[in-house]
């Protein structure tokens, strides 16, 4: 006999739970009404129904045919931008990459703004001690008509004639004693072996005595000094158009003077006198015609301050010779020495102007009214320290040389 259920499904959260828990779903069916009813697995049904137990999951079907690949749909609309995302969290160090190629220099920045000014640093250690300041020379002195001072050195029979003598005394009683002032027209030759001696640093020192000779021959009185050196020395300038006559001045440091009556006088001197007017000039094997005018042949000589023990009276010695700048005087324009005497200059600045090392010595040959020479002066080392002027000044154009050091020769 056929039954027909109708079959109505009564479902209660708990049995659906249950069912869920298990795996299996538990189920009340009433004989008559064909309800279902599920319940939980203890539930016992009632007299008119009968228990019903299947599994939740049925068992899995054959995969299905692929279906076909639907068409593309239509490119949707852009979304808006979405909120920014939360900062995540820092990642870990990576391993240090391969050193990169050096990049290209970078153009150079503006220069940045003036620091302020630092600290005054900690005050140095003091230096060694310097020469004496050079003084103004005093006046010279003035002896009445017929009289004239000579200087005489120590085993040379010929006499100094001074043109003009000044200091020698002492300027502060037992302490110091004033330098002594030599001015002479002659190129004597006790004074120029002084001159090359203290240049190469051998026999600084000379014992002197300085005269007075009235027109008789007779010594009227003479300062004796003792131990001096020379600490300047300096040859007038030359000058193609001045008719005076030029001198040699040079200036003695005494380490001891003393003033004494009569004595003797030396023999006549005999050598040539100086004209400023009468020279010629040779650079290096060439001779610059055009040669207007020299100047500037002067070397000092540092008093250095020497212990004196126990003794108030200063004592001092010499220093290291230091020279000024030779001047050189071109006639300007008008002849063809001046334009070759002024393209050797200029070709000389200009190669030590582009860092060349061009050294040269030069002769200053010293003339006599005969153009014969009389003396001859030797410079060592010249090098260009400024260019010539471009143009004509009084009808002079100049230029200033450095120089290693001057000798008179023979």
């Amino acid at each position: 006999m056929a039954i027909t259920l109708a079959v109505v499904l009564v479902l209660s959260t708990v049995g659906v739970a249950s069912a869920i828990t298990t795996g299996l779903i538990y189920a009340c069916v009433n004989n008559s009404s064909g309800t279902i009813k599920i319940v939980n697995a203890t539930t016992q049904c009632a007299n008119n129904e009968i228990q019903l137990v299947w599994n939740a999951e049925g068992v899995a079907g054959p995969t299905g045919a692929t279906g076909a690949t639907g068409a593309t749909g239509a490119t949707g609309a852009t979304g808006a931008t979405g909120a920014t995302g939360a900062t995540g969290a820092t990642g870990a160090t990576g391993t240090t990459g391969p050193t990169g190629a050096t990049g290209a220099t970078g153009a150079t920045g503006a220069t940045g703004a003036t620091g302020a000014t630092g600290a005054t640093g900690a005050t140095g250690p003091q230096g060694p001690a310097g020469g004496t300041p050079v003084a103004a020379p005093p006046s010279p002195y003035n002896l009445p008509e017929g009289q004239s001072f000579e200087l005489e050195f120590a085993g040379v029979p010929e006499g100094v004639r001074l043109s003009s003598f000044a200091g020698c005394f002492d300027k502060e009683l037992g302490v110091e004693y004033q330098d002594c002032y030599f001015t002479t027209p002659r190129l004597s030759q006790p004074v120029l072996d002084w001159l090359n001696d203290t240049v190469q640093g051998t026999n600084l020192r000379r014992n002197l005595n300085v005269v007075i000779v009235n027109f008789t021959g007779s010594v009227v009185s003479h300062i004796e000094i003792t131990n001096g050196f020379l600490s300047d020395f300096s040859v007038t300038d030359f000058d193609a158009s001045s008719l005076l006559s030029g001198s040699l001045s040079f200036v003695v440091v005494p380490d001891s003077l003393q003033r004494l009556p009569g004595g003797s006088a030396g023999t006549a001197n005999t050598a040539p006198l100086i004209r400023r007017n009468a020279f010629a000039l040779e650079v290096a094997g060439t001779s610059l015609l055009a040669t207007a005018g020299v100047g500037g042949i002067h070397l000092s000589v540092p008093k250095i301050a020497a212990p004196n023990g126990a003794l108030p009276r200063h004592r001092f010695v010499p220093g290291a010779p230091q020279y000024d700048g030779l001047q050189i005087e071109l006639t300007g324009t008008g002849s063809n020495a001046a334009t070759a005497d002024a393209q050797y200059l200029d070709t000389w600045a200009a190669a030590v102007a582009q860092g060349q090392i061009d050294l040269r010595d030069a002769h200053l040959s010293l003339l006599s009214p005969t153009l014969s020479v009389v003396g001859v002066m030797h410079f060592t080392n010249l090098t260009p320290l400024s260019a010539l002027e471009p143009f004509p000044s009084g009808n002079r154009r100049s230029i200033t040389l450095q120089e290693e050091q001057f000798v008179f020769v023979p």
